[in-house]
């Protein structure tokens, strides 16, 4: 079981929710970056798999399919918001499979496939989009991908932004709005997120990002 509150190593695959096989040609990085109150298993057919505290090597992950489920833990769990993003861009917000109203958990089917030569890939991509103070805003990847034949469980910091509102037009967030980052629909999905928030900068606090 791995809490993800350490230091862990990250993918080095940026291009968030594009479905591409996950095979890695190159070293992966260590990295400091946390996601606070979040823990993470893996099971097969009901088990779950032990998943290495120093890489997050999955060691008994094989050809097939397994489940990630990601808990949110309280109280850092109100601000942790698991989506899902079609090859659109579309924004699906992530069931809540907790029943007892204590935090939250999220569930992420993972096929784990063979290649033409016998290697594996994978498709498991799973978005958290973390709320900070005054609008903040980080969106997270957590996936499963494939080195030297082996599988590991990643988290990567995709985008950092920051939430503004104009007093008229409830949330803006510029950084979705420039030209390389640009993002509709996650503009619309962060302004009925923080919508009724009441410790957002004014826009007129805004310096490009």
């Amino acid at each position: 079981m791995l809490v993800i509150e350490g230091s862990i190593h990250i993918s080095v695959y940026v291009g968030l929710y594009k479905r591409r096989r996950r095979k890695m040609g190159r070293r992966v990085e260590k990295s400091k970056e946390v996601i606070l109150g979040v823990m993470a298993t893996v099971t097969v057919d009901g088990q779950n798999l032990d998943i290495g505290s120093d890489d997050g090597l999955l060691w008994d992950l094989s050809i097939g399919k397994a489940i990630l489920r990601l808990h949110m833990l309280a109280p850092h769990s109100d601000n942790i918001h698991g989506i899902t993003v079609d090859g659109a861009r579309d924004i699906v917000p992530k069931k809540n499979w907790t029943e007892n109203g204590g935090g939250k958990l999220y569930r992420t089917r993972i096929s784990v496939l063979e290649t033409e030569n016998g290697g594996k890939y994978t498709i498991s991509d799973t978005g958290l989009v973390v709320v900070g103070e005054r609008g903040k805003v980080e969106i997270w990847e957590v996936s499963i991908v494939v080195q030297e034949d082996k599988c590991y469980l990643r988290t990567q910091k995709i985008y950092k932004a920051q939430c503004y509102t104009n007093g008229k037009d409830g949330v803006l967030c510029p950084f979705f709005a420039q030209k390389k980052h640009s993002w509709p629909q996650m503009r619309g999905f962060l302004k009925e997120l923080l919508a009724g928030e009441t410790d957002l900068p004014s826009i007129a606090e805004y310096q490009q990002e």
